[in-house]
């Protein structure tokens, strides 16, 4: 079982990571931004994406897939900065 401390720290790293992924996701150009967040954080499919954001299905995954490409790239680079970087 952990300890207070432990579940503790283990919610801080969690909250941090979170902010990190924020931070990540707001530099995102903001389509692609509105695009992930529809698809991720309100659980949209992508033709109700397109349909919201006025745009062709295919586009709306482009955009997903850029974004997500994009956010795995800002997350390894802050990742290798901080444990490479050490």
């Amino acid at each position: 079982e952990d300890s207070p401390e432990d579940v503790f720290l283990m919610e801080e790293k969690r909250l941090t990571d979170a902010q990190k992924l924020k931070n990540a996701l707001h530099k995102l150009p903001n389509r692609v931004q509105e695009a992930i967040t529809l698809r991720y954080f309100e659980e949209m499919d992508y033709a109700d994406i397109a349909q919201v954001m006025n745009l062709k299905e295919r586009t709306v995954y482009n955009f997903v897939h850029e974004g997500l490409t994009l956010l795995r790239k800002a997350l390894l680079i802050m990742f290798l900065t901080i444990f490479v970087g050490e």
